[in-house]
Protein backbone atom coordinates (compact mmCIF):
# COMPACT_ATOMS: atom_id res chain seq x y z
CA UNK A 1 0.00 0.00 0.00
CA UNK A 2 2.91 2.75 0.90
CA UNK A 3 4.88 1.71 -2.83
CA UNK A 4 1.01 2.51 -4.37
CA UNK A 5 0.50 5.77 -2.60
CA UNK A 6 3.90 6.81 -3.21
CA UNK A 7 3.42 6.40 -7.15
CA UNK A 8 0.35 7.77 -7.15
CA UNK A 9 0.42 11.83 -7.29
CA UNK A 10 -1.57 12.60 -3.85
CA UNK A 11 -4.65 15.13 -3.42
CA UNK A 12 -2.36 17.80 -2.27
CA UNK A 13 0.04 17.62 -5.41
CA UNK A 14 -2.42 17.84 -7.73
CA UNK A 15 -4.21 20.48 -6.35
CA UNK A 16 -1.02 22.68 -5.75
CA UNK A 17 -0.32 22.03 -9.69
CA UNK A 18 -3.61 23.08 -10.86
CA UNK A 19 -2.76 26.31 -8.79
CA UNK A 20 0.51 26.48 -10.32
CA UNK A 21 -0.35 26.30 -13.64
CA UNK A 22 -3.57 29.19 -12.98
CA UNK A 23 -0.61 31.23 -11.72
CA UNK A 24 0.99 31.02 -14.79
CA UNK A 25 -1.88 31.66 -17.10
CA UNK A 26 -2.99 34.11 -15.19
CA UNK A 27 -6.52 32.92 -14.73
CA UNK A 28 -8.05 34.69 -11.61
CA UNK A 29 -10.91 32.44 -11.37
CA UNK A 30 -8.83 29.19 -11.63
CA UNK A 31 -6.34 30.37 -9.23
CA UNK A 32 -8.91 30.93 -6.59
CA UNK A 33 -10.48 27.33 -7.22
CA UNK A 34 -7.28 25.83 -6.62
CA UNK A 35 -6.67 27.85 -3.53
CA UNK A 36 -9.70 27.03 -2.22
CA UNK A 37 -9.16 22.87 -2.70
CA UNK A 38 -5.44 23.76 -1.06
CA UNK A 39 -7.15 25.66 1.74
CA UNK A 40 -8.99 22.38 2.72
CA UNK A 41 -6.28 20.41 2.73
CA UNK A 42 -3.88 22.62 4.82
CA UNK A 43 -5.37 25.48 6.45
CA UNK A 44 -2.66 26.94 7.96
CA UNK A 45 -0.81 27.07 5.15
CA UNK A 46 -3.51 28.22 2.51
CA UNK A 47 -6.12 29.93 3.99
CA UNK A 48 -4.46 33.25 4.15
CA UNK A 49 -3.54 32.81 0.59
CA UNK A 50 -6.91 32.34 -0.34
CA UNK A 51 -8.09 35.23 1.63
CA UNK A 52 -5.72 37.79 -0.17
CA UNK A 53 -6.67 36.17 -3.57
CA UNK A 54 -10.46 36.81 -2.88
CA UNK A 55 -9.86 40.28 -1.80
CA UNK A 56 -7.75 40.60 -5.28
CA UNK A 57 -10.82 39.62 -7.03
CA UNK A 58 -13.16 41.38 -5.53
CA UNK A 59 -10.77 44.60 -6.18
CA UNK A 60 -9.88 43.54 -9.45
CA UNK A 61 -14.59 43.22 -10.37
CA UNK A 62 -14.82 46.58 -8.51
CA UNK A 63 -11.71 47.76 -11.03
CA UNK A 64 -13.90 46.75 -13.65
CA UNK A 65 -17.05 48.30 -12.44
CA UNK A 66 -15.47 51.27 -11.97
CA UNK A 67 -13.62 51.90 -14.95
CA UNK A 68 -16.55 51.36 -16.95
CA UNK A 69 -18.35 54.17 -15.09
CA UNK A 70 -15.44 56.56 -16.17
CA UNK A 71 -14.01 56.82 -12.59
CA UNK A 72 -10.69 56.11 -13.63
CA UNK A 73 -9.08 57.31 -9.94
CA UNK A 74 -11.57 54.62 -7.96
CA UNK A 75 -10.58 52.09 -10.75
CA UNK A 76 -6.62 52.59 -10.56
CA UNK A 77 -6.79 52.61 -7.00
CA UNK A 78 -8.58 48.99 -6.72
CA UNK A 79 -6.80 47.37 -9.78
CA UNK A 80 -3.42 48.35 -8.34
CA UNK A 81 -4.48 46.59 -5.05
CA UNK A 82 -5.79 43.56 -7.03
CA UNK A 83 -2.63 43.30 -8.71
CA UNK A 84 -0.07 43.81 -6.03
CA UNK A 85 -1.95 41.67 -3.68
CA UNK A 86 -1.82 38.89 -7.04
CA UNK A 87 -0.18 39.47 -9.60
CA UNK A 88 -1.64 37.96 -12.30
CA UNK A 89 -1.67 38.58 -16.67
CA UNK A 90 -5.59 39.40 -16.00
CA UNK A 91 -5.16 42.04 -13.52
CA UNK A 92 -2.23 43.43 -14.77
CA UNK A 93 -3.86 44.33 -18.10
CA UNK A 94 -6.01 46.20 -17.11
CA UNK A 95 -3.93 48.05 -14.47
CA UNK A 96 -1.90 49.32 -17.66
CA UNK A 97 -4.89 50.26 -19.71
CA UNK A 98 -5.87 52.51 -16.44
CA UNK A 99 -2.52 53.39 -16.20
CA UNK A 100 -2.13 54.72 -18.88
CA UNK A 101 -5.14 57.14 -18.96
CA UNK A 102 -3.83 58.51 -15.61
CA UNK A 103 0.09 58.35 -15.94
CA UNK A 104 0.20 62.10 -17.14
CA UNK A 105 -0.86 62.81 -13.17
CA UNK A 106 3.12 62.43 -12.38
CA UNK A 107 3.72 65.09 -14.86
CA UNK A 108 1.29 67.38 -12.91
CA UNK A 109 2.97 66.35 -9.86
CA UNK A 110 6.02 66.93 -11.20
CA UNK A 111 5.46 70.76 -12.82
CA UNK A 112 4.12 71.88 -9.47
CA UNK A 113 7.27 70.61 -7.53
CA UNK A 114 9.44 72.85 -9.86
CA UNK A 115 6.82 75.79 -9.61
CA UNK A 116 7.85 76.35 -5.63
CA UNK A 117 11.71 76.42 -7.20
CA UNK A 118 10.46 80.72 -6.49
CA UNK A 119 9.08 79.88 -3.04
CA UNK A 120 6.08 81.90 -1.39
CA UNK A 121 8.19 82.97 1.18
CA UNK A 122 10.18 84.51 -0.87
CA UNK A 123 8.24 86.15 -3.60
CA UNK A 124 6.88 87.65 -0.13
CA UNK A 125 10.24 88.99 1.29
CA UNK A 126 10.75 90.32 -1.98
CA UNK A 127 7.83 92.35 -2.47
CA UNK A 128 8.42 93.44 0.85
CA UNK A 129 11.81 94.66 0.35
CA UNK A 130 10.83 96.25 -3.17
CA UNK A 131 8.17 98.12 -1.48
CA UNK A 132 10.32 99.78 0.88
CA UNK A 133 12.55 101.05 -1.90
CA UNK A 134 12.41 103.81 -4.18
CA UNK A 135 11.98 101.70 -7.68
CA UNK A 136 15.47 104.13 -9.36
CA UNK A 137 17.56 102.02 -6.35
CA UNK A 138 16.20 98.61 -7.38
CA UNK A 139 18.70 95.98 -8.50
CA UNK A 140 18.01 95.01 -12.69
CA UNK A 141 19.35 91.81 -12.57
CA UNK A 142 17.55 90.71 -9.24
CA UNK A 143 14.09 92.31 -10.19
CA UNK A 144 14.51 90.57 -13.75
CA UNK A 145 15.49 87.00 -12.34
CA UNK A 146 12.36 87.39 -9.97
CA UNK A 147 9.86 88.00 -12.82
CA UNK A 148 11.53 85.60 -14.73
CA UNK A 149 11.16 82.78 -12.19
CA UNK A 150 7.34 84.07 -11.85
CA UNK A 151 6.61 83.64 -15.21
CA UNK A 152 8.28 80.35 -15.18
CA UNK A 153 6.50 79.05 -12.39
CA UNK A 154 3.09 80.29 -13.63
CA UNK A 155 3.68 78.56 -17.01
CA UNK A 156 4.58 75.20 -15.15
CA UNK A 157 1.01 75.71 -13.38
CA UNK A 158 -0.55 76.62 -16.10
CA UNK A 159 0.67 73.33 -17.80
CA UNK A 160 -0.28 71.10 -15.08
CA UNK A 161 -4.01 72.53 -15.90
CA UNK A 162 -3.87 72.02 -19.10
CA UNK A 163 -2.85 68.10 -18.36
CA UNK A 164 -5.63 67.96 -16.00
CA UNK A 165 -7.85 69.55 -18.30
CA UNK A 166 -7.20 66.51 -20.94
CA UNK A 167 -7.82 64.15 -18.47
CA UNK A 168 -11.13 65.32 -16.69
CA UNK A 169 -12.08 65.50 -20.65
CA UNK A 170 -12.41 61.59 -20.25
CA UNK A 171 -13.90 61.54 -16.89
CA UNK A 172 -16.33 63.89 -15.09
CA UNK A 173 -14.58 63.53 -11.30
CA UNK A 174 -15.04 65.98 -9.01
CA UNK A 175 -11.64 65.31 -7.60
CA UNK A 176 -9.49 66.33 -10.54
CA UNK A 177 -11.73 69.42 -11.07
CA UNK A 178 -10.60 70.59 -7.31
CA UNK A 179 -7.63 69.95 -7.45
CA UNK A 180 -7.11 72.03 -11.00
CA UNK A 181 -9.05 74.90 -8.90
CA UNK A 182 -5.90 74.98 -6.34
CA UNK A 183 -3.58 74.84 -8.59
CA UNK A 184 -5.56 77.73 -10.53
CA UNK A 185 -5.20 79.62 -7.02
CA UNK A 186 -1.42 79.38 -6.80
CA UNK A 187 -1.26 80.18 -9.80
CA UNK A 188 -2.88 83.34 -9.76
CA UNK A 189 -1.24 84.49 -6.55
CA UNK A 190 2.01 84.31 -8.20
CA UNK A 191 0.64 86.21 -11.12
CA UNK A 192 -0.53 89.05 -9.00
CA UNK A 193 2.69 89.18 -7.28
CA UNK A 194 4.70 89.94 -10.22
CA UNK A 195 2.22 92.16 -11.45
CA UNK A 196 2.37 94.18 -8.25
CA UNK A 197 5.81 94.23 -8.88
CA UNK A 198 5.61 95.82 -11.86
CA UNK A 199 3.17 98.38 -10.97
CA UNK A 200 4.82 99.23 -8.37
CA UNK A 201 7.43 100.17 -11.21
CA UNK A 202 4.95 101.97 -13.03
CA UNK A 203 3.08 103.90 -10.39
CA UNK A 204 6.50 105.22 -9.34
CA UNK A 205 7.13 106.31 -12.84
CA UNK A 206 3.96 107.46 -13.50
CA UNK A 207 4.30 109.65 -10.75
CA UNK A 208 7.82 111.14 -11.59
CA UNK A 209 6.09 111.75 -15.25
CA UNK A 210 3.26 113.69 -13.69
CA UNK A 211 5.63 116.48 -12.38
CA UNK A 212 7.74 116.29 -15.50
CA UNK A 213 4.53 116.70 -17.49
CA UNK A 214 3.07 120.09 -15.24
CA UNK A 215 6.85 121.53 -15.84
CA UNK A 216 6.65 121.04 -19.51
CA UNK A 217 3.54 121.98 -19.89
CA UNK A 218 3.88 125.00 -17.68
CA UNK A 219 7.20 125.97 -19.68
CA UNK A 220 5.29 125.64 -23.08
CA UNK A 221 2.31 127.59 -22.27
CA UNK A 222 4.64 130.83 -20.99
CA UNK A 223 7.07 129.78 -24.30
CA UNK A 224 4.05 129.90 -26.68
CA UNK A 225 2.72 132.91 -25.26
CA UNK A 226 5.60 135.37 -26.20
CA UNK A 227 7.25 133.37 -29.38
CA UNK A 228 5.69 131.73 -32.31
CA UNK A 229 5.61 127.70 -32.34
CA UNK A 230 8.56 127.34 -34.37
CA UNK A 231 10.71 129.36 -32.45
CA UNK A 232 8.87 128.23 -29.06
CA UNK A 233 10.22 124.86 -30.15
CA UNK A 234 13.32 125.66 -30.17
CA UNK A 235 13.53 127.13 -27.12
CA UNK A 236 11.91 124.26 -25.65
CA UNK A 237 14.32 121.55 -26.77
CA UNK A 238 17.00 121.97 -23.45
CA UNK A 239 13.86 121.74 -21.03
CA UNK A 240 12.59 118.21 -22.68
CA UNK A 241 16.13 116.68 -23.19
CA UNK A 242 16.60 117.59 -19.02
CA UNK A 243 13.38 115.83 -18.78
CA UNK A 244 14.33 113.34 -20.92
CA UNK A 245 17.57 112.77 -18.95
CA UNK A 246 16.32 113.01 -15.54
CA UNK A 247 13.66 110.42 -16.90
CA UNK A 248 16.68 107.59 -17.74
CA UNK A 249 16.65 105.63 -14.64
CA UNK A 250 12.76 104.68 -14.65
CA UNK A 251 12.95 103.92 -18.06
CA UNK A 252 15.20 101.38 -17.74
CA UNK A 253 13.71 99.90 -15.25
CA UNK A 254 10.07 99.81 -17.16
CA UNK A 255 12.16 98.55 -20.22
CA UNK A 256 14.13 95.85 -18.62
CA UNK A 257 10.80 94.72 -16.55
CA UNK A 258 9.15 94.52 -20.27
CA UNK A 259 11.78 92.56 -21.33
CA UNK A 260 11.76 90.10 -18.40
CA UNK A 261 8.03 90.06 -18.35
CA UNK A 262 7.83 88.97 -22.33
CA UNK A 263 6.68 85.47 -22.84
CA UNK A 264 9.00 85.08 -25.92
CA UNK A 265 12.90 85.03 -25.30
CA UNK A 266 14.18 86.92 -27.81
CA UNK A 267 14.60 89.95 -26.85
CA UNK A 268 11.09 91.29 -27.52
CA UNK A 269 9.28 93.81 -24.79
CA UNK A 270 5.92 92.48 -23.23
CA UNK A 271 2.70 93.13 -24.91
CA UNK A 272 1.71 96.06 -21.94
CA UNK A 273 5.12 97.70 -23.08
CA UNK A 274 3.96 99.54 -26.06
CA UNK A 275 1.14 101.82 -24.71
CA UNK A 276 3.34 102.82 -21.88
CA UNK A 277 6.21 103.75 -23.89
CA UNK A 278 3.95 105.61 -26.42
CA UNK A 279 2.63 107.50 -22.88
CA UNK A 280 6.75 108.29 -22.20
CA UNK A 281 6.73 109.61 -25.78
CA UNK A 282 3.83 111.98 -25.95
CA UNK A 283 5.25 113.28 -22.12
CA UNK A 284 8.81 113.80 -23.17
CA UNK A 285 9.17 114.84 -26.89
CA UNK A 286 7.86 117.33 -28.27
CA UNK A 287 7.33 117.90 -32.27
CA UNK A 288 6.03 120.58 -34.38
CA UNK A 289 2.73 120.31 -33.04
CA UNK A 290 4.23 121.99 -29.93
CA UNK A 291 0.68 124.41 -30.12
CA UNK A 292 -1.23 121.68 -28.49
CA UNK A 293 0.83 120.23 -26.05
CA UNK A 294 -0.26 121.92 -23.39
CA UNK A 295 -3.87 121.49 -24.65
CA UNK A 296 -3.14 117.48 -24.86
CA UNK A 297 -2.30 117.40 -21.28
CA UNK A 298 -5.66 116.43 -19.76
CA UNK A 299 -5.56 113.44 -21.82
CA UNK A 300 -1.79 112.63 -20.43
CA UNK A 301 -2.68 113.03 -17.06
CA UNK A 302 -5.82 111.16 -17.04
CA UNK A 303 -3.73 107.90 -18.54
CA UNK A 304 -0.75 108.72 -16.22
CA UNK A 305 -3.00 108.86 -13.41
CA UNK A 306 -4.44 105.33 -13.98
CA UNK A 307 -1.12 104.20 -13.98
CA UNK A 308 0.18 105.81 -10.90
CA UNK A 309 -3.34 104.15 -9.26
CA UNK A 310 -2.10 100.51 -10.41
CA UNK A 311 -0.20 100.38 -7.21
CA UNK A 312 -1.08 102.06 -3.69
CA UNK A 313 1.52 101.27 -0.80
CA UNK A 314 -1.38 99.97 1.52
CA UNK A 315 -2.31 97.50 -0.85
CA UNK A 316 -2.65 94.14 0.72
CA UNK A 317 -0.01 91.43 -0.73
CA UNK A 318 -0.70 88.23 -1.90
CA UNK A 319 -1.90 85.71 -0.16
CA UNK A 320 -0.46 82.37 -1.19
CA UNK A 321 -3.39 79.09 -0.64
CA UNK A 322 -0.01 76.66 -0.56
CA UNK A 323 3.68 77.33 0.72
CA UNK A 324 4.59 74.26 -0.77
CA UNK A 325 3.77 71.12 -2.82
CA UNK A 326 3.02 68.94 -0.42
CA UNK A 327 0.12 71.03 1.18
CA UNK A 328 -0.77 71.57 -2.76
CA UNK A 329 -2.52 67.96 -2.73
CA UNK A 330 -2.97 66.66 0.96
CA UNK A 331 -5.92 67.59 0.79
CA UNK A 332 -6.77 65.96 -2.29
CA UNK A 333 -6.89 62.27 -0.96
CA UNK A 334 -7.67 59.92 -3.45
CA UNK A 335 -5.31 62.13 -6.21
CA UNK A 336 -2.64 61.66 -3.82
CA UNK A 337 -3.03 57.78 -3.79
CA UNK A 338 -3.79 57.57 -7.22
CA UNK A 339 -0.39 59.40 -7.76
CA UNK A 340 1.46 57.59 -5.38
CA UNK A 341 0.88 54.32 -6.65
CA UNK A 342 1.28 55.51 -9.91
CA UNK A 343 5.13 56.17 -8.91
CA UNK A 344 4.86 52.59 -7.99
CA UNK A 345 3.52 51.30 -11.26
CA UNK A 346 5.12 53.27 -13.87
CA UNK A 347 7.50 51.06 -15.27
CA UNK A 348 4.82 48.66 -16.07
CA UNK A 349 2.74 51.03 -17.34
CA UNK A 350 5.27 52.52 -19.54
CA UNK A 351 6.26 49.11 -21.16
CA UNK A 352 2.72 47.99 -21.32
CA UNK A 353 2.39 43.89 -21.16
CA UNK A 354 6.49 43.62 -21.89
CA UNK A 355 6.92 42.76 -18.73
CA UNK A 356 5.69 39.48 -16.76
CA UNK A 357 3.76 40.21 -13.60
CA UNK A 358 5.87 38.54 -10.52
CA UNK A 359 5.00 35.44 -8.76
Amino acid sequence: MLVIAACSPSQHTMALKKYELALAKGDMNNTIIALKQLAKIDKSIYQNKLEKALNAQKQFGDARTEYHNNNYLSAYISIHHSYRTLPLSQSKELLVEIGKKLIPLLKVQAKIEQSFELSPQSIIEQLKKHHDLAVIEWNLVKVNQFIEKANHSSKLLQESVDILKIISHQQDRAELLNWQLAIEAQQLSIIKAKDMLINMAQSASADFLLIQNDRLVEKSANMLSLLRPSLALQNLQTDFLKAQLDYQPYQTLIENLSLADSSHQNNTHSKWYKQWQALENNVLNVDDNVDKYPSHSKVRIKQLTAYKNKYQKSDALPIFPYQNPAQMIENHQTIQQVIKKLSIDKIIINYGLALKPKG
